[in-house]
């Protein structure tokens, strides 16, 4: 269990790190000045519980939390900044432009979460030549 635990969090700090480089490429737009990328680390790192994007300094997780929530509303705050974060990137999909709302259909909102992680996984894909690290 504990091996388990240790590889999980390696591959969330690795999901961490190609995110954040990735965005530096995809997302320049977004990083034009001190202002503007002070306000994207922020949007990057909304997107984790713990607002950062270091797993080290903090004990092993116990449960499954935010873009792996099993619970939709627990999820659904931290897919809408991953999606925020997605909207900046070249060739974002129009199905995605409108946020995700918690008053719309769940299972509408299960799909938007999913094409968000497929974009991501192409994203990723098509700028460095392998699938990326997903915890």
């Amino acid at each position: 269990d504990l091996a388990r635990q240790i590889v999980y969090e390696i591959c969330e700090q690795s999901f961490r790190y190609e995110l954040l480089d990735l965005d530096e490429h995809l997302g320049c737009d977004a990083h034009k000045d001190k202002e503007a990328r002070k306000e994207r680390a922020e949007l990057l790192r909304s997107i984790f519980p713990s607002k950062s994007l270091k797993v080290w300094n903090r004990d092993l997780p116990q449960q499954n939390d935010g873009l792996n929530a099993p619970s939709f509303n627990v999820a659904l705050p931290y897919f809408e900044s991953f999606r925020k974060v997605l909207s900046a990137w070249e060739h974002f999909p129009e199905s995605l432009k409108q946020p995700f709302d918690a008053t719309g259909c769940e299972h509408d909102i299960w799909k938007g979460m999913k094409e968000c992680c497929l974009f991501y996984v192409q994203s990723y894909f098509d700028n460095t030549g392998r699938p990326p690290i997903i915890p």
